[in-house]
């Protein structure tokens, strides 16, 4: 195999790799997307990258000593295993229908503007006729498009160190 094929080859296995175990690794971990506009992008992204991926893999199975039959065959193996993968993910998508969001901040530390004690709801969209699931939070941001959350009881907060957030509506 010639040497830029590869690399192409390697990069994409260890991208397809990343790609796989992303959600995984997203479950293990407290941070949370801050948004669902960024999850959304992430979401995209992965959906993209890795049919994109298991095509660059054909850099690294296509030999220059093989018949044309046997380029076709890898080749059309290639795509139909794309497709699937495709499929598998456009199924996957329904499964993740429900989503926490962020219905207002509530309140914000005056001595650390990165947390903030958050009201969220639970909610499925238009497939849930229930009423939202609530949930109050405290969630530090490490990023604008990272958080932890933490639960808090905002009747035993200091008020003098978290300050009301205006409620925008109004």
């Amino acid at each position: 195999m010639q040497q830029p094929y590869k690399t192409i080859f390697w990069i994409a296995v260890i991208l397809l790799a990343l790609l796989f175990l992303a959600p995984l690794l997203s479950e293990l971990s407290p941070l949370q997307f801050a948004t669902s506009n960024d999850k959304d992008a992430w979401e995209t992204f992965r959906y993209i990258g890795i049919p994109v991926c298991l095509l660059l893999t054909l850099s690294g199975t296509v030999r220059k000593h093989d018949s044309a039959g046997i380029v076709l065959a890898k080749f059309a193996g290639t795509v139909i295993i794309t497709v699937f993968v495709l499929y598998l993910m456009a199924m996957a998508s329904f499964g993740d229908m429900c989503a926490w969001y962020t219905e207002k901040i509530l309140f914000e530390n005056k001595n650390d503007r990165s947390q903030k004690i958050l009201l969220r709801n639970f909610g499925c969209g238009a497939t849930d006729s229930s009423s939202p699931l609530l949930q109050v939070v405290k969630a530090t941001y490490y990023t604008s498009h990272f958080f932890h959350l933490t639960p808090i009881d905002t009747t035993k907060i200091d008020r003098t160190v978290w300050l009301p957030v205006p409620d925008k509506s109004e």
